[in-house]
């Protein structure tokens, strides 16, 4: 199966830095950004397109081929595919996301590293690493409008509290998404904001259920 953006696994799985992850990150979704950009203004000239239709109607196209140059040791992005434009937009919001979350670790764990990353819908979290001592960090990121669509915060911590061996469990999103997110199932804990517009959010998941009760 094909991903908007690629990752190498077996490079990133040696453990990288965070440098080198979010420059070949940000590299992949600016590439995708201007493909993405390229395909809408010809869909755009044959139909009118609205904010609505950009996030729910745009249809299937093939995006341009990515430039050779714009390719990068970790992220690619694949050299041709047909894909749905919402889905397309979608997922650069997601990435966008994740980029900003992975600068707020990273000033977390500054010393540490990046062991495992999915940017685009590939199975495992969004992204895993290392803290400066060794123990074990988990990101999942979301780049939509309200994290409790389809009880998305809720799922996603479930997921983080049920990581064996993890000491460091991170939610983020759009802090426009947050809104005073409350699940008494788990503890939320603002740790953290990008500086720039859109502000994301990293923040803190721990269970507020004994172990046993946790993993259910």
């Amino acid at each position: 199966m094909a991903y908007l953006i690629e990752v190498d696994e077996k490079s990133i799985g040696k453990g990288l830095s965070f440098t080198a992850v979010i420059v070949d990150l940000e590299n992949a979704w600016h590439t995708l950004a201007v493909l993405y950009l390229e395909a809408l203004s010809k869909v755009r000239q044959s139909q009118e397109v609205t904010l609505a239709g950009i996030r729910d109607s745009l249809p299937r196209v093939q995006l341009p081929r990515a430039p050779q140059e714009s390719q990068t040791p970790t992220c690619g992005l694949p050299a041709e595919g047909e894909w749905e434009l919402s889905e397309v937009h979608r997922q650069l919001c997601q990435v966008g996301v994740l980029i900003e979350a992975i600068k707020l670790v990273a000033i977390k764990h500054n010393r540490g590293s990046i062991v495992g990353l999915s940017p685009t819908q590939q199975s495992g979290s969004d992204a895993r690493g290392t803290d400066d001592n060794g123990a074990v960090w988990v990101l999942e990121a979301f780049g939509g409008g309200n994290v409790r669509n389809n009880k998305k915060a809720h799922k996603d911590a479930k997921a983080l509290c049920r990581e064996p061996g993890v000491a460091h469990r991170y939610f983020a999103c759009f802090r426009e998404a947050w809104k005073n997110y409350y699940c008494a199932k788990y503890e939320f804990e603002i740790i953290g904001e990008s500086e720039s517009e859109p502000i994301v959010q990293l923040i803190s998941v721990k269970s507020q259920q004994p172990p046993s009760r946790a993993i259910m």
